[in-house]
């Protein structure tokens, strides 16, 4: 009864929206969704039926909040928070698999309701987010699942053991690919390595190693187990069962009649009753049969003797595999069933799917009024998808048999790919291994299916002899990729019928996984940071051939923001045979006049017209910022008035806490590539500091403002306070509307001290700002910027003699050579060459000791130019004018 009181409170205090209330002892579920496999345990005890309708309409509307209110991205993948406690939502293989499981279970519960087609319901939910678990989140190059962040695609590797749940999925991977990622577990299931790419977390967690699961007994002493005992590692369950299961009076297991105290003992005691359950509850594998009876029965498909035989063969087929499974346990609670007649049973159904079939091509089986109890919900093509899972059962059986009629005389048949990643093109080989190894044996024939295929792979009138100890009989079978495949993994299914000498027929059924690899990878990077400079960033393309044929590479750029290639949208590169891999530099070009904020962009590669992926990102171009810092706090700090918010002069001096202050610029290394700001070396802890700029906009505007960060902090736009944030604030109130005066705008940032501080502010978007309406240049902007700015740097190279490096570049196709002639080389032309680094691309790196330089560019040793890249310029005192370089 303990089981059900808990169930029950907890759906009492169920919100409307469907939220789970769980706090305390119950709190674990939120992270375990097995509310429906709890919920059959406890039916299991006395039957009672208006419990589980309670429990029915509780679960459905918490899966139904789940699916609508955390998939934001609407893959069938919920977003739950990180176990980790690091407070981003991940999309969780622990969580997705076993919400999989549990809404198996809620069907299950169905049947018991007799409300069969609401079964079908969560089945098919089931299936969604098994097949998108398979298909999104695993890792071929570390054989194992991932989590993954849905913002950033990050994939993360801390659910631990948790992460060999799709194993245990029927329609998953194949066994070659379950089999060594299993084997991986129990070889070293604390192994830590080096990077994501041969199996570590990337953050310094192991994919088995020690995870923040909170009821280790669930994984320890019932999901393991189970997941090997469905691969076929038989002995390797028993004996992890063993090492794991609770030892009698370890829990309250035996006192069920008593109400465990505390939470740990609570988790334990219901773990351990799914632990007793030996697996039943674990995605039942022959639920597509129960449930395709009900239906076939309940719609009339199947009348009278039809589906009294169809109920019939399941029984027999459900206690056939149970015995298979528990042979002590079944003998004492089933009648035995021997080969035989399991096999009469499959057969049954097999007569009974192609009743259902032929009778559905007549008429629709679904009313008008099935459809509006489920609306949007597509009843016949879940019905026919259920369908292929009945066969899939049913094949699944058919092995189990075949396996059991060659225990006698130790009949073995062995598969193997050779190759289990390949790409479009290759050819895939399967070997065979026939073998016995107790008593002798004759084969007349052997036949591979694969899909609509047929393979002879050996036929003889006289049969060969298979003897003990001697040689297997070994067949190949070989098949090229279909060129539908896209990139990723594709369970291939098999079947292989072996005729006896005796006439007699045996068939078995398995499934292979293998990854399609993409005729080529590419990387992109970017070898300067996503920082937008005024001209734009660099940008580094790797490609590695996979494929042995010649590849046409295509790449696509768009961006809404305005951003360009400077080589055009589009490129086309050509990779012979032999070539292997080739890299290329791409230079993103900014607007120009070019704003400060966000600036997205796309970018798409094509291989051979396949598509090969899509990079999706953001270019950051900062504002010009002067800092101040750090002031002394008193009371409530963003209450308090300081200096700069009554009016900002540049050439003022202020007391802070340990000395004067005033202001500064802004160092770049403050300035991240996300466009955050970095104020940890810069303000005190327990201070108060500020940033300034300056925009001009041509008219009076509204625009929007976006301020966060991971302390508080307030907005002053022209001196007034328009919107404060701190690291608790929703995305709603950490932003506002604004507005613009025409003309120069002061714009403040207030920033209280902090571990770390970091702030992000953006103002407007490519709608409301636009480039030729906003300005951000101090230089033209701010009267005296130009002196505060020699001041700055003089003050700066009187305290250090230290030399820093500054990086010049120059872009011009037709150059033959250019040289940096200025200041800090006398004028030399030879002294300081620019190097060539790609098409066009000239570039040098000086050692200077900080200061101000004037300089210009020397094309051809004979054409002198400015850097067009350079925002400063001065007289040179011939009518002409120089570049301008501060080195800081």
């Amino acid at each position: 009864m303990f089981i059900k009181d808990r169930l029950r409170a907890i759906f009492r205090t169920q919100l409307a929206s469907g939220v789970l209330s769980v706090s305390g002892a119950d709190a674990w579920l939120e992270d375990y969704p097995i509310l429906a496999t709890l919920s059959l345990e406890a039916y299991r005890s006395d039957r009672d039926e208006a419990f589980l309708q309670h429990a029915y309409s509780s679960i459905a509307r918490y899966f139904n909040y789940l699916f609508i209110e955390q998939d934001a991205d609407g893959d069938f993948l919920i977003e739950s928070p990180d176990w980790n406690g690091a407070g981003r939502s991940q999309e969780r293989v622990a969580f997705n698999a076993l919400l999989a499981m549990d809404m198996e279970n809620l069907s299950r519960i169905c049947l018991q309701l007799k409300v069969p087609l609401r079964g079908l319901l969560w089945h098919e939910g089931a299936r969604m987010i098994r097949e998108r678990l398979t298909t999104a989140c695993y890792d071929a190059d570390a054989n194992i699942f991932f989590s993954l962040e849905p913002l950033t695609n990050e994939k993360r590797w801390r659910d631990g053991p948790f992460l060999l749940l799709p194993t245990l999925f029927p329609d998953g991977i194949g066994e070659n690919f379950a089999s060594s990622m299993l084997r991986q577990f129990l070889t070293n299931p604390n192994t830590t390595r080096a990077n994501p790419t041969d199996g570590s977390g990337g953050d310094g967690s192991a994919p088995f190693g020690e995870s923040n699961i909170k009821t280790k007994h669930l994984l320890e002493s019932c999901l393991v187990p189970e997941i090997l005992e469905r691969n076929g590692l038989v002995s390797e369950a028993a004996n992890f069962r063993k090492k794991s299961m609770p030892q009698p009076g370890s829990t309250p297991l035996e006192q069920s009649s008593t109400r465990p105290s505390g939470a740990a003992v609570y988790e334990d005691y219901l773990t351990c009753r799914l632990a007793q359950s030996n697996g039943e509850h674990l995605f039942p594998p022959l639920l597509p049969l129960e449930l395709f009876s009900r239906i076939a029965i309940a719609k009339y498909i199947l009348r009278g003797e039809e589906g009294t035989s169809l109920m019939q063969s399941i029984n027999e087929i459900l206690h056939y595999v149970c015995m298979s499974r528990s042979p002590a346990e079944s003998a004492s609670n089933y009648r035995t069933i021997d080969d035989k007649t399991a096999l009469a049973a499959v057969r049954q159904v097999y007569q009974s799917i192609s009743i259902v079939k032929e009778r559905r091509k007549r008429g629709a089986i679904f009313t008008p009024r099935d459809r509006t109890d489920i609306p949007g919900f597509d009843l016949d093509g879940a019905f026919t998808r259920l369908i292929q899972d009945v066969i899939s059962a049913l094949h699944r059986v058919e092995s189990t048999i075949f396996h059991s009629q060659g225990n006698e005389k130790g009949f073995r048949l062995s598969s193997h790919l050779l190759k289990e990643r390949t790409v479009i093109g290759e050819t895939i080989t399967l070997r065979l291994n026939i073998s016995v190894n107790r008593a002798p044996e004759a084969i007349r024939s052997v036949l591979l299916s694969r899909e609509a295929l047929v393979d002879t792979l050996f036929h003889s009138n006289l049969p060969a002899e298979l003897r003990p100890g001697g040689e297997p009989i070994t067949l190949f079978h070989r098949f090229s990729v279909p060129s539908d495949w896209m990139p990723g993994i594709h369970t291939v299914p098999f079947s292989v019928t072996v005729r006896l000498g005796t006439g007699e027929r045996r068939r078995l059924y398995f499934r292979k996984s293998i990854y399609l690899d993409p005729p080529v990878a590419f990387q992109v990077t970017f070898p300067e940071g996503r920082t937008l400079k005024d001209w734009g960033v660099p940008l580094d393309v790797q490609i590695n051939k996979k494929a042995p044929y010649p590849v046409v590479i295509q790449t696509g750029w768009y961006s809404p923001s305005g951003l360009k290639l400077k080589e055009g949208k589009s490129q086309e590169i050509y990779m012979p045979e032999l070539q292997n891999s080739v890299s290329t530099k791409l230079h993103v070009l900014a607007p120009s006049p070019i704003r400060p904020g966000a600036f997205p962009f796309v970018f798409k590669i094509f291989a051979n017209g396949l598509d090969l992926g899509t990079i999706s990102s953001t270019l950051f171009k900062h504002y010009q910022w002067i800092f101040v810092g750090s002031f002394a706090t008193e009371g409530d700090p963003l209450l308090q008035v300081y200096p700069p918010e009554r009016g900002v002069n540049l050439f003022a001096v202020f007391d802070g806490i340990d000395s004067r202050i005033f202001w500064r610029m802004l160092p770049p290394e403050a300035l991240s590539d996300n466009g955050e700001i970095n104020l940890g070396d810069l303000l005190a802890p327990n201070g108060v500091g500020f940033l300034y700029t300056v925009i001009k906009s041509t008219r009076p505007m509204s625009c929007s403002a976006f301020l966060s960060g991971n302390v508080p902090s307030g907005l002053l736009i022209n001196g007034r306070l328009v919107l404060g944030s701190n690291p608790n604030s929703s995305p709603g109130q950490s932003q506002c509307t604004i507005q613009l005066k025409e003309g120069l705008n002061d714009v403040l940032v207030k920033v209280v001290g902090g571990e770390g501080a970091r702030i992000f502010l953006n103002l407007g978007d490519e709608e409301s700002l636009t480039s030729d309406e906003f300005n951000n240049n101090l230089w033209e902007l701010v009267d005296g910027f130009k002196d505060f700015y020699e001041k700055r740097i003089r003050q700066f190279a009187e305290s250090s003699s230290t030399q820093k490096l500054a990086t010049l570049r120059f872009f011009d196709q037709e150059a033959n050579s250019v040289s940096v002639i200025g200041t800090f080389n006398g004028w030399s032309a030879e002294s300081s060459q620019l190097k060539e680094i790609s098409n066009g691309v000239w570039e040098i790196s000086l050692h200077l000791p900080p200061g101000k330089y004037a300089y210009r560019f020397l094309v051809n040793n004979r054409t002198q130019v400015l850097d067009p890249r350079c925002p400063v310029q001065e007289p040179d005192g011939f009518g002409g004018m120089n570049s301008v370089l501060y080195v800081e």
